[in-house]
């Protein structure tokens, strides 16, 4: 058989049918004609034409002539992968698909398996890229760059677009995505590498939708696409049709783990915690290796009052030999205790997951640890201890190795957060100048990550030292764009003190329902609802 490309969606081509002609185009005719005389033993003369037929009375009847369809539309261009194996591009499907449904185990194995067989494959080093560890992910998109020099176009703008956008090349990357639909106008998952770009790199949740969109009228059988759909419509505000995004995800993939865990999740959204712990534990019913689940499980049971049961799940996260999700579980067990009131629990955790980041080499682990530990700090008035903490981060972020362990993007995130910190610290020690320059130090590290809210950030953190320093005047100007809990709080905080407390009874009711398990949340949701209490009980009184 002739060896060819294959695609990265495999496909067999249809078989040629043979055209026949019926056996008797014209049929005789059925007025009386003279027989024509018998033709001679030999032709002679081959050029001269057939006897001829009588005159007929009537013309002959003519051939119906049908509409000629039109010929069919190219097909749009998809991405071709540079292998001549079937087995090889098996693979790699396999590797991608599970990377859409977040089997990061799955895919290490399928896109090793594939690279074990060839090596020199550009494509199958870019998905390896996004299923392991910094430090290997690192590693393997330098090794698919060096290698898309002799892939297809499409191929090399997959790998360019990832890589810019790991480097904190915004525009780049931008760029190179655009090009990428471009070129492969027919291809679903180029459009969804997009919308995850626009989601979250420049949290564009619209332009999300909008890929996601085109990516399922594609290919309406790609399960996934429909999961990544239905979260951007989730973050535009639109949870019905998130909603019915999911149960689609579930009717084409109802084998699926991934499709329960994004159904619970969902249910965390709209605060409905029973349906998240069903569904997380129908996840793992599925799919009982599925060790992601215990996240959204784990943060469910937490806002249902069941903190112990909570940190049972988040344990199975931390026993996994996967570093990402060893500090996922480290992180939402630590501030689990935080939800629970036992900041000194919280902070040990904390110090423990830096301590351990830092023996097994994960600096961007370290780093996010000691930042949240330095807000914890701060929170309980240790001003030294949380300075202490920040340039701990620091240096982690500024070691020579780091750039071999972590991507451009994610130091300048974390670094960007230790500013943010940094500032409330300056702020609450009464060093108003210098928090608010620090302020913009961090908008400006979040304008050079390609943050399009870097300006709104800044100012809504400099009013938040405001607040801090006695001035709810330029508090309340800066804070009303504000988006952080923490400043949410502060905000709200400034409207009571303005005597405008049914503005802020407003944003503190949205702070005490909100269910997420991050430091912002940990910081604010007991102190809202502990406000809400103390109010309703004063207000009972007066009544």
């Amino acid at each position: 058989m002739r060896s060819t490309l294959l695609g990265v969606l495999i496909g067999l081509a249809p078989a040629l049918a043979i055209a026949q002609q019926p056996q008797n185009p014209y049929p005789p005719p059925t007025m009386a004609q003279q027989p024509p005389p018998a033709p001679p033993a030999q032709q002679q003369y081959p050029y001269y034409p057939p006897p001829q037929q009588p005159y007929p009375s009537y013309p002959p009847p003519q051939a119906v002539q049908r509409p000629v369809a039109p010929p069919p539309a190219p097909a749009l261009a998809r991405l071709t992968l540079a292998t001549r194996s079937m087995e090889v591009a098996q693979l790699v499907t396999a590797c991608a698909n599970a990377i859409d449904n977040y089997h990061l185990d799955v895919a290490r194995k399928k896109c090793g398996a594939a690279l074990a067989k060839e090596d020199s494959l550009a494509f199958a080093h870019y998905l390896s890229a996004q299923a392991n560890a910094p430090d290997v992910a690192q590693k393997e998109i330098a090794r698919a760059a060096e290698l898309s020099k002799t892939a297809s176009r499409g191929e090399q703008l997959f790998i360019e677009g990832y890589r810019a956008m790991l480097q904190a090349r915004t525009a780049d990357a931008r760029r190179t995505y655009d090009e990428l639909v471009k070129v492969l106008p027919g291809d679903a998952r180029a459009l969804v590498a997009r919308g995850q770009f626009k989601q979250t790199t420049l949290e564009d949740s619209d332009g999300a939708v909008a890929d996601y969109a085109r990516a399922v009228e594609l290919d309406p059988k790609y399960p996934a696409a429909y999961n990544f759909l239905a979260f951007a419509l989730a973050d535009a505000g639109r949870l019905d049709e998130a909603q019915a995004a999911l149960k689609k995800y579930v009717d084409l993939a109802p084998n699926e783990a991934n499709a329960y865990d994004s159904l619970a999740s969902m249910a965390m959204r709209r605060g409905a915690t029973d349906e998240a712990i069903a569904q997380a534990k129908k996840a793992l019913t599925v799919d009982t290796n599925f060790v992601v689940t215990h996240s959204v499980l784990g943060d469910a049971l937490l806002f249902s009052g069941k903190g112990k049961e909570a940190r049972r799940s988040y344990a199975a996260l931390i026993a996994t030999d996967d570093p990402p999700v060893h500090h996922d579980g480290a992180m939402r067990e630590a501030r689990s205790w935080l939800f629970d009131g036992r900041f000194g629990d919280g902070e040990r955790a904390l110090a423990a997951e830096a301590d351990l980041s830092a023996k097994t080499k994960r600096p961007g682990d370290q780093a996010d640890a000691l930042v949240e530990l330095a807000r914890v700090q701060l929170d309980r008035g240790a001003l030294a201890e949380a300075g202490q903490s920040l340039r701990q981060a620091r240096a982690a972020l500024d070691a020579p190795d780091t750039t071999s362990l972590m991507s451009e993007t994610e130091r300048r995130r974390l670094s960007a957060e230790a500013l943010h910190v940094r500032a409330m610290v300056l702020g609450a020690i009464g060093e108003r100048q210098l928090g608010e320059q620090r302020a913009e130090e961090m908008g400006v590290a979040l304008k050079l990550a390609g943050d399009p809210h870097a300006g709104a950030k800044a100012t809504s953190l400099k009013g938040w030292v405001a607040a801090r320093n006695g001035d709810d005047k330029a508090a309340l100007g800066e804070l009303a764009q504000a988006t952080r809990p923490t400043l949410r709080l502060a905000y709200a905080l400034a409207m009571v003190r303005a005597k405008d407390e049914d503005k802020a009874r407003t944003v503190i009711d949205e702070l005490a329902r909100r269910m997420v398990n991050d430091m912002e949340g940990a910081l604010t949701r007991p102190r809202a609802a502990a406000w809400l209490k103390q109010h309703q009980a004063a207000s009972a009184s007066t009544n």
